[in-house]
């Protein structure tokens, strides 16, 4: 009889074992905000993807396909949502000190935006999202839950008199919530709040008096819309005073479903929260400190100092032998490069997710892991990261292909108005709107039937800002997917190897990618000056005949701007011209540059709807033929 011996265990396999060893245990359940501003110049709003680059903020761009998006050394993310600027917090997990860390980090974005922004420039507070990560598999029940119980309570504690309500979103793992600017000790309140809501509504052991409350189907970005009267009357006029009728019969005042939802949320938070955290939401129920919508100075903010290093300040690892770097960051995961040095063309990607990236991090730096490391990179993996189910558990990869499929599935609206397709990450059709659900019988009273119906307002209104919420989200971070979510379909794209440290196409077949689409073949951008016009041309093609669009920006240096853009905004549009007039005589150009060629910074982005979009630059306004990489 022969005896085989059993097979070594891979270098994946010891690198698991070795970070199960290291990592705590237990679930976690995490945190997080994201604050949108305004940037003008004078009285015109400007478009922030044209200046985000230019502006010399800190950090790198790791979201696999917002390429807006930088993350800062404290683990805070800066990025254009659009128009807007947007300041996002690293997930903070809920602990005792999370919420008032997580308000020090969003004012610290406000501060980091704010100092690189030009002296000429302004920024103007829009809106505040509120996430908390779920354990539950029915987020959707529980925003309709939130609806009938919590709403009206939390929507004073964020709301001015002049907003308009809130939306309530169901994300992938995790529920949202998108208000008023707030910021402050009443932003830790409602952080605490919600977390504390979210628990009590997962338990569903004991909950709120429910109230009887119409909903919307939110437009654009999948959820619910709560409308200021949408519990009969004016909330946020009448404020605590303001009349809320109870499903099981009856009526009671916003002031007293203000105090009872808090004594739910505050025994369901038991000790995730500091005295401190909890004495700033006591204070806002009492009265002792204003609710927005009885105080105008509702943005009272203090600078901060830079926050401790959140984990995701951390990815920069030092103190291993190899050379490892960071190459994509969602929520969820992160993915290494390692190199057996920094010139070294040997290469894995690691790719480890939330829950052990603490401990990988401690790993590489005490050096733990450069046997494990090494050994990997002799293996010579072939897999490439092409998705978000891979990113699940410690993997070890040849390389990494960023796509939106490495994103969690997230859903779009259902509401009336136009649907938007064209987000990362976003399924493209619709799903029918979630029945209509009820809390368990246990729960005194019964909660209401929800009522589904009625147009859609305008979402917000901030004075000099037009910031349109339905826009929501979109943030650096990523929940993990959700189970009503379907499953996402890899997109192929341009794959990263980490063997060679170029850019090579993957290989496009079923098997590997789930459609084979190849991508747009783009050539550069083509510069014609005709004075006063520079006309830039980018001829474009795609191999699978999808229609192409094109968004193009056309930024100057920060101080030296003049002149006539076309297109004048970066929204996606057919064309493939864009022209620049600069004429410096008196002209409506308003050129006062002398010298022949201009500080214009040139960027399209061409995108078929599938792959990542193929970015070209120019820079000038003089003739000339700009890179074809």
């Amino acid at each position: 009889m022969v005896l085989r011996a059993e097979p070594s265990p891979s270098a994946e396999q010891r690198l698991r074992a070795l970070l199960d060893a290291r990592a705590p245990l237990g679930p976690r359940r995490r945190l997080g905000i994201e604050h949108e501003y305004a940037v003008f110049d004078g009285d015109r709003q400007l478009d922030f993807r044209q200046h985000v680059h230019h502006l010399g903020f800190p950090g790198r761009v790791l979201h696999p396909t917002n390429h807006d998006a930088i993350l800062t050394p404290s683990g805070v993310a800066v990025m254009a949502d659009g128009w807007v600027a947007e300041a996002a917090t690293p997930p903070e997990e809920l602990r005792p000190g999370a919420a008032r860390l997580a308000e020090r980090s969003a004012q610290w974005g406000r501060q980091l935006i704010e100092r690189h922004l030009p002296a000429a420039y302004r920024l103007e507070p829009g809106s505040t999202h509120l996430s908390v990560e779920t354990h539950s598999s029915r987020t959707d029940q529980l925003c309709l839950w939130f609806a009938q119980t919590f709403a009206p309570a939390l929507m004073l504690l964020m709301d001015r008199v002049d907003s308009p309500g809130v939306l309530v979103r169901p994300r992938p793992r995790r529920f949202e919530v998108g208000g008023e600017f707030v910021s402050g000790e009443r932003l830790s309140a409602a952080l605490t709040f919600l977390a504390g809501s979210v628990i009590a509504l997962e338990s569903a052991r004991h909950l709120p008096p429910a109230v009887e409350v119409a909903v919307e189907p939110a437009r654009r970005r999948y959820g619910w819309y709560v409308d200021r009267q949408a519990f009969g009357s004016d909330l946020y006029a009448g404020g605590r005073q303001t009349t809320l009728h109870l499903r099981g019969g009856g009526e009671t005042t916003a002031q007293a479903q203000l105090e009872a939802c808090w004594q739910v949320a505050r025994e369901a938070l038991g000790d995730l929260a500091t005295p401190e955290e909890l004495a700033a939401v006591e204070r806002l129920v009492s009265g002792a400190t204003p609710l927005p919508c009885e105080d105008a100075g509702w943005d009272r903010r203090v600078d901060v100092e830079a926050p401790p290093p959140n984990v995701f300040g951390r990815l920069e690892a030092r103190g291993s032998e190899l050379a490892v770097q960071p190459v994509s960051a969602t929520w969820d995961y992160v993915a290494f490069e390692v190199r057996q040095g920094a010139a070294s063309a040997a290469g894995v990607v690691v790719s480890v997710p939330y829950a052990y990236l603490g401990a990988f991090i401690d790993a590489v730096e005490d050096g733990v892991l450069d046997e494990v490391l090494g050994d990997a990179i002799a293996e010579s993996p072939t897999s490439v990261l092409t998705s978000h189910a891979q990113t699940g558990e410690v993997g070890v990869h040849g390389g990494i292909q960023p796509s939106d499929a490495l994103l969690p599935r997230d859903r779009v609206g259902v509401g009336p108005g136009a649907v938007s397709t064209v987000r990362p990450g976003k399924v493209e059709e619709p799903p029918p709107p979630p029945p209509v659900t009820q809390p368990p019988r246990t729960q005194p009273p019964s909660p209401p039937a929800i009522a589904v119906g009625g147009g859609f307002p305008r979402w917000v209104i901030v004075p000099l800002v037009s910031l349109i919420l339905t826009l929501f989200g979109g943030g650096l971070f990523l929940f993990s997917r959700d189970d009503a979510d379907p499953t996402p379909t890899p997109t192929p794209a341009e794959t990263t190897s980490a063997s060679t440290g170029t850019a090579t196409a993957m290989a496009m077949t079923a098997d590997a990618t789930g459609v084979a689409v190849p991508p747009p073949v783009v050539g550069p951008i083509v510069a014609e000056l005709v004075v006063p016009v520079t006309t830039y041309r980018v001829e474009a093609s795609s191999p699978g005949g999808l229609p192409l669009t094109y968004r193009w920006f056309l930024e100057t240096t920060p101080g030296q701007d003049c002149g006539t853009r076309v297109p004048a905004t970066s929204e996606p549009t057919d064309s493939s011209v864009a022209t620049w007039s600069h004429e410096n005589a008196p002209s409506d150009d308003n050129c006062h540059h002398d010298a022949p060629d201009h500080p214009f910074h040139i960027r399209v982005e061409v995108s078929d709807g599938v792959n990542p979009p193929v970015i070209r630059t120019y820079e000038g306004s003089e003739s000339g033929v700009g890179s074809a990489e």
